[in-house]
């Protein structure tokens, strides 16, 4: 059912950002009069509101990148008329919403995001470093200022966590990314993903809580955009399927692999392949055991599932069906409980969901 039409007539509200916090969902959202804000449900109508006009009038703060954080929400947002680019807003109900730290002063954004909670409870986080102007890693407690880590040289790209470590897609100069590990004292090289240059990892790690493992996508120029998994050893980083290898460069197609998520003691995940399309995949960290769940539409077209969410012991996500166009699908973990939930807009055009 529709919660609350948030932005009045035809115009979408486009909500997005959706974190759970204290029993609420928050999230960023435009109602038309107020820009983009912050906003809360309880999942009631009249409990789904606006938090805050930080920026008053039509202006927007655009807060994103949320994370649940010491008992607060952490975001970057930007005041336009403050003088202050995009930096770190911390929100507590007893307090509002207020600026935690101006990373970089003035004008120029600091543009914090990929937040990790470390098995110490430190946040780090990947921001704009007003020293050297370049991308580092900082950590914060929550309480003292973010600080770039110790020993620092590295430019970061992207970042995960594995065991007690921080894991980071990082170079020294910016032309040569590889997996390096962060064991809160110092960096050291983790694996050579691409020995000819940049590993270039595409998206943010997924830690398995359940597996203990973490999950990511890189580069090689043997399979080309794939899945690896880490277990935070060198021998334990490799290629975990080369998923993809059809097309006019069998070894180097991509795979287009996400939304990485913990269900029944595995990781299902989207991943597009040539002979299925983009589908739902499963996989219990090794290479035979990482395989197709089910071909929803079948043939190469591909249903294109994103958005994995468990909710109430069920996997939900989003999905393409000729017949009812992008709607919700429900699973039990079994490819026979795999399924369209609803079809909530009649006929083939489908939700415009995230």
């Amino acid at each position: 059912v529709l919660v609350k039409d948030i932005r009045n007539g035809a115009a979408a509200s486009a909500p997005a950002n959706l974190t759970g916090y204290g029993g609420k969902l928050y999230f960023s959202a435009n109602d038309g009069i107020n820009g983009v804000e912050l906003w809360e449900s309880d999942g009631s109508e009249s409990g789904t509101k606006i938090v805050q006009d930080f920026v008053t009038g039509t202006g927007s703060f655009n807060p994103s990148n949320l994370k649940v954080y010491n008992n607060s929400l952490f975001f970057s947002a930007r005041v336009p008329t403050t003088g202050v680019g995009i930096e770190l807003y911390r929100y507590q109900p007893a307090s509002g919403v207020s600026l935690f730290a101006d990373i970089f002063p003035g004008t120029t954004n600091s543009s914090p995001n990929l937040f990790v909670e470390s098995s110490d409870n430190k946040l780090f986080f990947k921001a704009r470093d007003p020293l050297s102007n370049a991308d580092k890693l900082f950590v914060t407690d929550g309480i003292a200022a973010p600080a770039v880590v110790p020993n620092n040289e590295y430019l970061v790209s992207t970042m995960g966590r594995s065991g007690n470590n921080i894991l980071a897609g990082a170079s020294v100069d910016g032309s040569d990314n590889q997996l390096y590990s962060f064991n809160g004292t110092a960096f050291s090289l983790l694996k050579i993903i691409r020995t000819a240059g940049s590993g270039i990892f595409d998206t943010k790690f997924y830690k398995s809580e359940l597996q203990g493992l973490t999950y990511f996508v890189a580069r090689t120029d043997e399979a080309g955009y794939e899945p690896w998994v880490t277990d935070g050893t060198t021998e334990g980083t490799h290629l975990l399927k080369d998923i993809n290898t059809t097309g006019e460069n069998p070894g180097v197609s991509n795979s287009a692999s996400g939304y990485f998520t913990d269900y029944k003691g595995k990781v299902f995940f989207a991943a597009t392949s040539g002979d299925y399309g983009g589908e739902l995949w499963v996989t219990d960290g090794t290479t035979a055991g990482t395989v197709l769940f089910k071909d929803i539409v079948e043939g190469n077209l591909g249903s294109n599932p994103a958005n994995l969410t468990i909710h109430n012991g069920l996997l939900y996500f989003l999905a393409n069906d000729p017949a009812a166009g992008r709607e919700l699908w429900v699973s039990d973990g079994t490819a026979e409980g795999t399924h369209l939930l609803a079809d909530f807009n009649p006929g083939s055009a489908g939700l415009s969901a995230g």
